[in-house]
């Protein structure tokens, strides 16, 4: 059964594309664009071309394939740090998905001064035990049934499973209440298309990735 999804136009499409759907980088396997709803700048999504419900779905070797991809767009726009998150489904329509219905790894590119104080907020919103691993490990290691959210920065991860009380766009919501703007947190109706363009700048100006 073939299922369309929020990324089916995205992976499948070769124009006609929305701002934010139009790619900064793509492997052989993963695109990467700019987030719909960029409260913070520098918020990519890395979506994986296989249909999926979440990354534990994913081989294990497109683990080493993402953790590759992003460490590479962090040296591209000049970044020493960031953090990386995921609202992990296990079915269509899960509000832990957010309603996307296709796996997508969120990552925060920035300074120290403005990445730790952001995985503060989001460690402590999930309140779990932390495990000190690196991020391929992390990713090869989500569960592939089960729905979950993950949080990883700097060989630290944190990992709510089979969540007892889901949130649509939980992350989000964290992020827009630790910028200032609570409010502004449902990509749908708050798009932040400033952010969005200075970020696809930092692209253009630059040389481009090997895939």
């Amino acid at each position: 059964m073939t299922i369309q999804t929020r990324f089916s136009n995205l992976i499948t499409a070769t124009s006609g594309l929305p701002l934010w759907d139009i790619p900064v980088r793509e492997s052989e396997n993963i695109l990467v664009v700019p987030t719909l709803g960029m409260i913070v700048p520098n918020w990519l999504l890395f979506i994986p071309k296989r249909h999926s419900f979440n990354f534990g779905s994913q081989s294990q070797a497109l683990a080493g394939e993402l953790t590759n991809s992003i460490q590479q767009v962090c040296g591209k726009i000049g970044y020493d740090d960031y953090v990386v998150f995921e609202h992990g489904a296990s079915e269509v329509g899960s509000v832990v998905g957010c309603g996307v219905d296709h796996s997508h790894v969120h990552v925060v590119f920035g300074t120290e001064q403005t990445i730790a104080p952001l995985w503060d907020a989001l460690a402590k919103d999930l309140a779990v035990p932390t495990v000190g691993q690196d991020l391929r490990t992390t990713l090869e290691e989500l569960p592939a049934r089960a729905s979950y959210y993950m949080a990883w920065r700097r060989g630290v991860a944190a990992i709510e499973t089979s969540p007892r009380n889901p949130i649509s766009q939980r992350f989000r919501r964290v992020i827009a209440s630790h910028w200032g703007c609570p409010e502004k947190w449902d990509y749908k109706s708050h798009a932040f298309i400033e952010n969005i363009v200075a970020t696809r700048e930092k692209f253009d100006r630059s040389a481009p990735l090997a895939a």
